[in-house]
Protein backbone atom coordinates (compact mmCIF):
# COMPACT_ATOMS: atom_id res chain seq x y z
CA UNK A 1 0.00 0.00 0.00
CA UNK A 2 2.80 2.49 0.83
CA UNK A 3 5.02 1.49 -2.41
CA UNK A 4 3.11 4.18 -4.14
CA UNK A 5 4.62 6.80 -1.79
CA UNK A 6 7.60 5.68 -1.37
CA UNK A 7 7.54 5.90 -5.38
CA UNK A 8 6.79 9.20 -5.48
CA UNK A 9 9.31 10.66 -3.18
CA UNK A 10 11.90 9.28 -5.34
CA UNK A 11 13.05 6.34 -3.02
CA UNK A 12 13.56 2.49 -4.15
CA UNK A 13 10.97 0.46 -3.97
CA UNK A 14 10.66 -3.48 -4.62
CA UNK A 15 7.09 -4.84 -5.23
CA UNK A 16 6.94 -8.73 -4.62
CA UNK A 17 3.54 -10.17 -5.43
CA UNK A 18 2.67 -13.73 -3.42
CA UNK A 19 -0.37 -15.75 -3.72
CA UNK A 20 -2.12 -18.44 -2.91
CA UNK A 21 -3.35 -18.64 -6.75
CA UNK A 22 -1.01 -20.34 -9.02
CA UNK A 23 -1.84 -18.95 -12.66
CA UNK A 24 0.15 -18.12 -15.55
CA UNK A 25 -2.34 -15.13 -16.39
CA UNK A 26 -1.86 -14.02 -12.90
CA UNK A 27 2.28 -13.63 -13.36
CA UNK A 28 1.91 -12.27 -16.26
CA UNK A 29 -0.19 -9.32 -14.78
CA UNK A 30 1.36 -8.97 -11.45
CA UNK A 31 4.48 -8.07 -13.61
CA UNK A 32 2.60 -5.73 -16.26
CA UNK A 33 1.27 -4.15 -12.97
CA UNK A 34 4.73 -3.61 -11.41
CA UNK A 35 5.69 -6.69 -9.41
CA UNK A 36 9.60 -7.07 -9.63
CA UNK A 37 8.89 -10.85 -8.61
CA UNK A 38 5.89 -13.34 -7.96
CA UNK A 39 6.11 -15.96 -5.59
CA UNK A 40 3.26 -19.09 -5.21
CA UNK A 41 2.23 -19.75 -1.60
CA UNK A 42 3.42 -21.67 0.22
CA UNK A 43 6.50 -20.12 0.01
CA UNK A 44 9.65 -20.68 2.28
CA UNK A 45 10.62 -17.74 4.67
CA UNK A 46 14.22 -17.96 3.60
CA UNK A 47 13.60 -17.86 -0.23
CA UNK A 48 11.58 -14.63 -0.09
CA UNK A 49 14.15 -12.82 2.12
CA UNK A 50 17.06 -14.13 -0.67
CA UNK A 51 14.61 -12.57 -3.51
CA UNK A 52 14.56 -9.26 -1.29
CA UNK A 53 18.03 -9.32 -0.92
CA UNK A 54 18.97 -9.84 -4.58
CA UNK A 55 16.16 -7.29 -5.15
CA UNK A 56 18.32 -4.78 -3.09
CA UNK A 57 21.76 -5.23 -4.74
CA UNK A 58 20.20 -4.43 -7.98
CA UNK A 59 18.16 -1.22 -6.81
CA UNK A 60 20.39 1.86 -7.84
CA UNK A 61 20.58 4.80 -5.44
CA UNK A 62 19.70 7.50 -7.86
CA UNK A 63 15.44 8.07 -8.92
CA UNK A 64 16.83 8.32 -12.74
CA UNK A 65 18.97 5.25 -12.83
CA UNK A 66 16.36 3.12 -10.99
CA UNK A 67 13.48 3.83 -13.39
CA UNK A 68 15.12 2.21 -16.30
CA UNK A 69 16.37 -0.50 -14.40
CA UNK A 70 12.73 -1.36 -12.56
CA UNK A 71 11.45 -1.47 -16.34
CA UNK A 72 14.33 -3.56 -17.32
CA UNK A 73 13.75 -6.27 -14.85
CA UNK A 74 9.64 -6.30 -16.02
CA UNK A 75 10.55 -6.96 -19.53
CA UNK A 76 13.46 -9.57 -18.73
CA UNK A 77 12.39 -12.82 -20.66
CA UNK A 78 14.79 -14.51 -18.37
CA UNK A 79 13.56 -13.17 -15.11
CA UNK A 80 10.31 -13.77 -16.29
CA UNK A 81 10.61 -17.43 -17.10
CA UNK A 82 13.05 -17.98 -13.94
CA UNK A 83 9.85 -16.90 -12.02
CA UNK A 84 7.68 -19.56 -14.05
CA UNK A 85 10.09 -22.12 -13.45
CA UNK A 86 9.99 -21.25 -9.74
CA UNK A 87 6.08 -21.57 -9.33
CA UNK A 88 6.06 -24.66 -11.38
CA UNK A 89 8.87 -26.71 -9.14
CA UNK A 90 7.00 -25.26 -6.37
CA UNK A 91 3.65 -26.67 -7.41
CA UNK A 92 5.54 -29.76 -8.13
CA UNK A 93 6.67 -30.27 -4.19
CA UNK A 94 10.60 -29.27 -4.68
CA UNK A 95 11.27 -27.24 -1.60
CA UNK A 96 13.19 -23.86 -2.95
CA UNK A 97 14.99 -24.71 0.27
CA UNK A 98 17.07 -27.61 -1.22
CA UNK A 99 20.14 -27.26 -3.44
CA UNK A 100 18.61 -29.32 -6.35
CA UNK A 101 15.82 -26.50 -6.72
CA UNK A 102 17.93 -23.95 -7.91
CA UNK A 103 20.39 -27.00 -9.59
CA UNK A 104 17.19 -27.82 -11.15
CA UNK A 105 15.71 -24.02 -12.08
CA UNK A 106 19.19 -22.89 -13.79
CA UNK A 107 19.34 -26.35 -15.73
CA UNK A 108 15.81 -25.35 -17.42
CA UNK A 109 16.85 -21.71 -18.02
CA UNK A 110 19.46 -23.45 -19.80
CA UNK A 111 17.88 -25.69 -22.08
CA UNK A 112 14.83 -23.18 -22.93
CA UNK A 113 17.92 -20.67 -24.24
CA UNK A 114 19.86 -23.88 -25.99
CA UNK A 115 18.16 -26.93 -25.98
CA UNK A 116 21.55 -28.71 -26.92
CA UNK A 117 22.69 -28.53 -23.94
CA UNK A 118 20.88 -31.65 -23.11
CA UNK A 119 22.75 -33.76 -25.21
CA UNK A 120 26.15 -33.80 -22.95
CA UNK A 121 24.01 -33.37 -19.51
CA UNK A 122 27.03 -35.10 -17.89
CA UNK A 123 29.99 -33.39 -19.57
CA UNK A 124 28.50 -30.06 -20.15
CA UNK A 125 25.62 -29.52 -18.16
CA UNK A 126 26.76 -30.32 -14.81
CA UNK A 127 30.19 -29.02 -14.67
CA UNK A 128 28.25 -25.76 -16.22
CA UNK A 129 26.11 -25.39 -12.99
CA UNK A 130 28.88 -26.48 -10.74
CA UNK A 131 30.81 -23.79 -12.05
CA UNK A 132 28.33 -21.12 -11.18
CA UNK A 133 27.39 -22.83 -7.70
CA UNK A 134 31.44 -23.27 -6.61
CA UNK A 135 30.48 -26.86 -6.40
CA UNK A 136 30.90 -30.74 -8.37
CA UNK A 137 29.16 -31.79 -11.06
CA UNK A 138 28.48 -35.18 -9.33
CA UNK A 139 26.69 -32.84 -6.41
CA UNK A 140 24.54 -31.36 -9.06
CA UNK A 141 23.73 -34.42 -10.84
CA UNK A 142 23.17 -36.03 -7.34
CA UNK A 143 20.90 -32.97 -5.72
CA UNK A 144 18.85 -32.86 -9.12
CA UNK A 145 18.39 -36.61 -8.54
CA UNK A 146 17.22 -36.04 -5.09
CA UNK A 147 15.22 -33.72 -5.77
CA UNK A 148 12.93 -35.39 -8.49
CA UNK A 149 12.65 -38.47 -5.98
CA UNK A 150 11.43 -36.35 -3.77
CA UNK A 151 8.50 -34.73 -5.85
CA UNK A 152 7.74 -38.25 -7.29
CA UNK A 153 6.73 -39.51 -4.12
CA UNK A 154 4.35 -36.01 -3.41
CA UNK A 155 2.38 -34.27 -6.68
CA UNK A 156 4.96 -34.93 -9.09
CA UNK A 157 3.58 -37.23 -11.45
CA UNK A 158 0.77 -35.29 -12.25
CA UNK A 159 2.03 -31.97 -12.64
CA UNK A 160 4.71 -34.04 -14.70
CA UNK A 161 1.72 -35.73 -16.97
CA UNK A 162 0.19 -31.88 -17.25
CA UNK A 163 3.44 -30.21 -18.83
CA UNK A 164 5.00 -33.49 -20.74
CA UNK A 165 1.85 -34.99 -21.57
CA UNK A 166 2.06 -38.55 -20.78
CA UNK A 167 3.32 -40.07 -17.03
CA UNK A 168 6.23 -42.57 -17.40
CA UNK A 169 5.84 -46.28 -15.81
CA UNK A 170 8.83 -45.07 -13.37
CA UNK A 171 10.97 -41.72 -12.35
CA UNK A 172 11.47 -39.85 -15.03
CA UNK A 173 15.52 -39.56 -15.52
CA UNK A 174 17.53 -36.12 -14.26
CA UNK A 175 17.91 -35.54 -18.00
CA UNK A 176 14.12 -36.62 -19.01
CA UNK A 177 12.93 -34.29 -16.50
CA UNK A 178 14.58 -31.08 -17.21
CA UNK A 179 13.73 -31.70 -21.00
CA UNK A 180 9.94 -32.40 -20.22
CA UNK A 181 10.24 -28.79 -18.39
CA UNK A 182 12.72 -26.66 -20.56
CA UNK A 183 10.38 -28.11 -23.85
CA UNK A 184 6.85 -27.30 -21.98
CA UNK A 185 8.61 -23.55 -21.07
CA UNK A 186 10.20 -23.40 -24.68
CA UNK A 187 6.38 -23.95 -26.63
CA UNK A 188 5.46 -21.55 -23.85
CA UNK A 189 7.83 -18.56 -25.42
CA UNK A 190 6.66 -19.87 -28.73
CA UNK A 191 3.27 -19.18 -28.21
CA UNK A 192 3.97 -15.43 -26.49
CA UNK A 193 6.22 -14.91 -29.64
CA UNK A 194 3.36 -15.97 -32.04
CA UNK A 195 0.84 -13.50 -29.94
CA UNK A 196 2.51 -10.32 -30.33
CA UNK A 197 3.82 -10.88 -34.00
Amino acid sequence: MGSGKHQKRGLPCICIFISAIDSDKLVRQAISLGAEYYMAKPIQGELLLERIHQMLKQETPTKEAAKPKAAERRENPFEELESEISILLSRMGISASIKGYHFIRKAVMMAVENQDVLVGITKGLYPDIAKQYKTTASKVERAIRHAIESVWKKNGPQIYFEIAGYLPTEKPTNGQFIAALSEYFRSKEKGKSKKFS
